[in-house]
């Protein structure tokens, strides 16, 4: 009977998770067949769709084996997890950790700039290189840019001591291994890591959380004090006509954003191509090789 129940839990899982995936397409087919005319025009120099060339279909049947693999979260895993309490808008950690779906896909989007950015520069499995993401939640992103370059040093930051701890379990959970998880302030960077530096440094769906265009300046002034000469800052933002979210501080459109950055920004490549081929057109995504170090005192 225990053997029934188990061969009915997998294969229940997986008929849900392919029908899943058939409605996160059909809806991704529909959401670009009718986008809306007038949709932001990002200044300045476009990526040309190089950065992401994985087909969507490919992206979303990837994001949907890493839910299912949340689901068959070993029991010892599930209990430390669910120990942890409760997360954004009352969420336990299984809800925390399943925030994937098609909104989602930006986490995926960020590994792939990753991974063709390794590519780039030689190094497909990111050996040498060292990548940081600041505010990274349960690091969805850090784990995907983990297992797409394999041999990356791979470092995620965050302030909330359960976010990383859920953050690690979660990795143990979808298989990934070897991100460095810190409990650390985005706004005390220098301090807190003092000397290292970075290739790549994640600026993903955080600024939008400060209220201020100061806070906003340090945090971008701590992110390029601890990125290596010639590397590079990744940072996206939600659009401004994103359904509106109460920690969402500043709402952003693409001028203010270009104001914000081109202060430490030598030159900024904005991901056009790519957000509108993966229906992330309610996010801004741009690279930028910043300028020498800029410090707090000199904002």
């Amino acid at each position: 009977m225990e053997s029934f129940l188990k061969l009915f839990k997998k294969k229940y899982y997986f008929v849900k998770h392919v029908l899943e995936f058939f409605c996160l397409y059909i809806k991704a087919r529909l959401t670009k067949s009718s986008r809306m005319q007038g949709q932001p025009v990002t200044p300045g120099n476009r990526s040309k769709g190089i950065y992401v060339d994985v087909p969507l279909p490919l992206g979303l049947y990837q994001v949907q084996k890493l839910k299912r693999r949340i689901a068959d979260i070993p029991d010892a895993l599930r209990t430390e997890a669910l120990s942890l309490g409760r997360f954004y808008k009352g969420r336990d950690a299984l809800e925390q950790m399943n925030s994937l779906g098609l909104h989602g896909l930006r986490y995926w989007f960020v590994s792939q700039v990753v991974r063709n950015y390794m590519r780039a520069q030689g190094a497909p499995t990111g050996k040498g290189y060292r990548t940081l993401e600041v505010g990274c939640n349960v690091g969805w992103t850090s784990i995907l840019a983990n297992i797409e370059c394999e041999d990356l040093d791979v470092f995620a930051l965050d302030i909330d001591e359960s976010l990383v701890r859920l953050g690690q379990i979660l990795e143990k959970t979808v298989g990934s291994i070897g991100v460095r998880w810190i409990v650390g302030n985005g706004m005390q960077l220098n301090k807190q890591l003092e000397g290292e530096n970075f290739d790549l440094v994640l600026l993903c769906e955080i600024l939008e959380h400060f209220g201020s265009t100061s806070e906003q300046k340090n945090l971008l002034a701590q992110a390029v004090n601890v990125c290596r000469p010639g590397g590079m800052v990744i940072v996206s933002v939600p659009f401004e006509d994103r359904i509106r979210t109460p920690d969402h501080l500043t709402e952003f459109n693409a001028a203010m954003l270009t104001d914000l950055v081109q202060p430490f920004a030598k030159n900024i490549v904005w991901l056009a191509e790519e957000r509108m081929r993966y229906i992330l057109d309610k996010h801004f995504f741009l690279m930028f090789t910043p300028k020498t170090e800029v410090t707090e005192l000199e904002l």
